[in-house]
């Protein structure tokens, strides 16, 4: 959106009132989970209703996965396919120029039905602009209140690292065939010194205190890449997740180069080797810094009940970490290459209707008790505490009786 030298207006689907379409000559929107399939729709329709000339661009994983299904079902008129970092402001202009669209291959619309082609390059990458929303100024300002508390949001701002993965985790976008398959290339990073100067200027502003990074550079990039975007101090803390276990050099260059730190480990794939490294490095993070580091173990895999007790024992041996998150199996997301689109798309619309009742219901309980914001947090904790608890102590006795069931 910062690439569109137009006067712009951020939204939230809630806050859409018939008054801001008055001198609006394109929407965008994103479908970016499939989550926001029936609420895209259901904006669309009120657009179209108030003024059926206004041209609907949206985007996105599952925009890209669906674009035909969302073409020939909603009122959207074009969906942009695959990356378009390269080409978004140069659409834009022609449509509101109301210039010819041959060009852009990548474009699906009535009568015209686009192809993924690889635009995205490094250059563009680098120069697209994630930190700039001044023209959202609800988004800002949600940024600037959740900016003053230290438990984690993941709104803003979000320092993007890579497109793609290294994993083939099939329930992510991110795999390596999804990505081939939406975006016709593998994984594409930013450079180092695109990074580190995101992070210079959120370091010098005042209303910035944190920042997130769930990108793992330091797994996927060489130890010169790492070494390059960490070589200097920053006046932020950081929230960072690792998918693998960082070196001790690695995770140093981390702990020297932030105020302060919230470290998040996926345990996916771990198997009891792997955890014991796991848990000599969380040590030596409480042994080489006196600062207030969180960590959180984020257990994402379908063996969870193979590695609960030597994490539940770590856990309760080291009070520090603060959180133990469960996840028993992947999200499910729809599948790119499924040939039977329709089908599919049907599938995940009806799902997300479902999630979109349910979301309107977690906002409203949300605006009611948001003064209450801090006590809630501090009791969210200890609800999560138990529900954990809970879920060990049920695979603790279904490991017991499968034991007793095996020696009969």
């Amino acid at each position: 959106m910062n690439s569109v030298n137009y006067p712009k207006k951020g939204l939230f689907s809630y806050e859409f009132k018939n008054e801001y379409l008055t001198k609006t000559l394109v929407c965008v929107m994103d479908i970016h989970w499939y989550f926001s399939l029936h609420d895209a729709f259901e904006l669309a329709k009120k657009i179209k209703s108030f003024n059926h000339n206004i041209p609907i661009v949206v985007g996105g994983y599952t925009a890209t996965i669906f674009a035909n299904e969302i073409i020939n079902h909603s009122c959207i008129d074009y969906v942009l396919m695959g990356d378009g970092e390269s080409i978004f402001s140069a659409l834009i202009l022609a449509l509101i120029e109301k210039k010819t669209l041959c060009d852009f291959e990548n474009l699906s619309y009535i009568g015209h039905k686009g192809k993924i082609i690889s635009t995205l390059k490094q250059k563009d990458y680098d120069q697209s602009d994630c930190l700039t929303i001044d023209w959202f100024p609800s988004l800002k300002k949600i940024v600037n209140y959740h900016q003053k508390n230290t438990f984690p949001t993941f709104i803003y701002p979000f320092i993007p690292i890579f497109k793609g993965c290294n994993y083939p985790c099939k329930g992510c976008y991110g795999s390596v065939e999804n990505q081939e398959a939406i975006f016709g290339r593998p994984r594409i990073t930013r450079s180092a010194f695109s990074i580190k100067n995101d992070l210079r200027k959120l370091s010098f502003d005042k209303k910035v205190s944190l920042v997130y990074m769930m990108a793992d550079f330091a797994a996927f990039e060489t130890d010169d890449f790492t070494r390059t975007v960490l070589n200097e101090k920053y006046d932020l803390a950081l929230y960072y997740e690792f998918w693998h276990v960082p070196s001790k050099e690695i995770l140093n260059q981390f702990i020297t180069s932030f105020k302060s730190l919230h470290l998040v480990f996926t345990t996916r794939g771990y198997d009891q080797k792997k955890l014991k490294k796991l848990f000599a490095v969380i040590d030596s993070i409480k042994s080489s810094s006196d600062r207030k580091n969180t960590i959180t173990l984020h257990v994402q895999t379908k063996r969870a009940a193979q590695i609960a007790y030597p994490l539940l024992y770590f856990w309760i041996r080291h009070p520090y970490v603060e959180l133990l998150n469960i996840n028993f199996c992947d999200l499910n997301v729809p599948d790119p290459k499924v040939l039977e689109k329709a089908q599919e798309f049907n599938k995940f619309f009806t799902k997300s209707k479902k999630r979109y009742d349910v979301l309107l219901l977690i906002r409203e309980l949300i605006v009611k008790i948001s003064f209450f914001n801090k006590y809630l947090t501090f009791l969210l904790r200890r609800i999560h505490t138990l529900q954990i608890l809970l879920i060990l102590l049920f695979l603790f006795k279904a490991g017991t009786r499968a034991k007793e069931v095996a020696k009969s």
